[in-house]
């Protein structure tokens, strides 16, 4: 074979594998970016529905193409950067796939997406609590990184090169399939909840109103300093057990719609009485707190802060803590989760209380959460407070015990001993009808060992339960 024969062989070759090598890139380039929609698509469709109720797979999708495409066409310009831009793709992809499976995860926990709830739980806590319950995710997050820079690798190696016009098509078709779905999207919902979260508070009721307000009888202006209150407890003291059910206003409400869902409930209604309404607001853990102790609305809003401090006006009002403190009364204040859970140990502890025991607590003495949940369980909880209330009690010292539930948190949580509510495919509804047993078995265990001959007995919520879809609670 002469020299010019074997050059036409080589160079035939070469035509021959030129399809094949671009024909790896373009899957190169697909695979890539179809792992990409993927990982964000699958966790946004289930956050979606953990937050609506709906599925919402043809929107949800949309928005994720149309942001997919703008970020294909930013890698279109970005490439120019040689090795920076494929670091800097594969930081922006992550850190994307990340809040979508944060939202996944916050819309699983709580049945909502970004809003005030989630700033006012925005602390250390809700990461340790996060942490202990949904560790599975985070190890899903570590596979789906690892699969996007792997993904990322092979497609970085030698990418396509779309041709200009391509480019522009897609920029058309991103813009137009964002504007279908775009307030589906995490990074939208939590651009805009941030943004009205660090807005300035305004005042935009009619000057009128206010002055009918500040001289009518609902609003007092002129609240009393806690230094200024005095108070003394009446011979013979009667002590206090106060019990925050989570979530309790479900339960000590009436369920005509779930005929034996709390009959445990309705038997104490019956029995000893029902406050139906009050004025008040609570919406989140802190604010219920509040309000029961404090008799008075506190604006939450744009600081986690104002948990406990806004200005001077939650540490210096007057509260039950305050009235039962100067009249002598030991406070202790019992909970499954950390003692500072959503600020409501710090705030108790402004106010009276003498002591407050919580997760951390009850594990340097040998008492573990529950391994399905992320607290100390409602039934070891109960159990706790029957010894504390025979200490309490020996110390011949009028006392204030006060105890918070963590069963009927959404998503819910049952205990061995319960019997699910129904078919039993409600979690929640089984939560609920599990607590409906445990409370009222811990009243008679009280009233046996003689804990409430001399002590009047509060059950009360923080707040009702949040709205979230139909599958997750029950809706009315």
């Amino acid at each position: 074979m002469d020299q010019g024969t074997s050059q036409d062989a080589l160079a035939g070759n070469a035509a021959e594998l030129k399809p094949q090598r671009r024909a790896w890139q373009w899957l190169r380039t697909a695979g890539f970016w179809i792992v990409v929609i993927l990982l964000l698509v699958v966790p946004l469709e289930f956050a979606l529905y953990y937050t609506t109720g709906r599925s919402l797979t043809a929107r949800a999708i949309k928005a994720c193409l149309g942001m997919v495409g703008l970020l294909w066409c930013l890698d279109r310009i970005g490439r120019r950067l040689g090795k920076a831009w494929w670091i800097l793709l594969a930081v922006v992809v992550v850190l994307l796939y990340f809040l979508h499976v944060f939202f996944f995860g916050l819309a699983a926990f709580s049945g909502r997406g970004f809003d005030d709830g989630f700033f006012l739980s925005l602390h250390a806590e809700a990461v340790t609590v996060a942490w202990s319950y949904y560790t599975k995710y985070f190890y899903f997050f570590v596979i789906g990184t690892v699969v996007i820079c792997g993904a990322l690798y092979a497609y970085a190696k030698r990418p396509a090169a779309p041709r200009v016009r391509t480019t522009l098509i897609v920029l058309v078709l991103s813009v137009a399939l964002l504007a279908g779905g775009y307030w589906t999207l995490p990074e939208y919902q939590l651009a805009t909840s941030t943004y009205q979260w660090l807005r300035p508070v305004t005042n935009t009721a009619p000057r009128a109103l206010l002055k009918d307000w500040a001289h009518g009888p609902l609003l007092d202006l002129n609240l009393p300093d806690k230094a200024s209150v005095h108070a003394a407890a009446p011979r013979p003291a009667r002590n206090l057990i106060l019990l925050y059910v989570e979530s309790g206003g479900v339960m000590l409400a009436p369920a005509a719609k779930y005929p034996g869902l709390a009959p445990g409930f309705q038997r104490l209604i019956r029995e000893h009485g029902f406050l139906p309404y009050i004025d008040a607001s609570s919406y989140v853990t802190i604010e219920g707190l509040v309000n029961t102790q404090c008799g008075t609305l506190v604006p939450f809003a744009h600081s986690k802060e104002t948990e406990v401090s806004y200005g001077r006006l939650a540490p210096d009002m007057t509260c039950l803590g305050d009235v039962l403190h100067k009249a002598g009364y030991r406070q202790v204040y019992f909970a499954g989760t950390s003692r500072n859970f959503a600020g409501t140990g710090q705030f108790l502890a402004l106010h009276g209380y003498d002591e407050i025991v919580g997760k951390e607590d009850w594990r340097r003495r040998g008492v573990k959460p529950d391994p399905d949940s992320y607290a100390v369980g409602d039934p070891r909880l109960f159990d706790l407070s029957i010894a504390e209330l025979h200490r309490l009690e020996r110390s011949k010292q009028p006392f204030n015990l006060t105890l918070f539930t963590v069963g009927t948190h959404i998503p819910g949580f049952s205990y061995p001993g319960c019997s699910p509510y129904g078919d039993g495919r409600q979690r929640f509804l089984n939560a609920v009808h599990c607590a409906d047993t445990l409370i009222p078995g811990w009243i008679a265990r009280l009233k046996r060992e003689g804990l409430l001959k001399n002590t009047v007995l509060v059950i009360t919520g923080d707040h009702q339960v949040f709205r979230v879809p139909c599958s997750r609670v029950p809706c009315s």
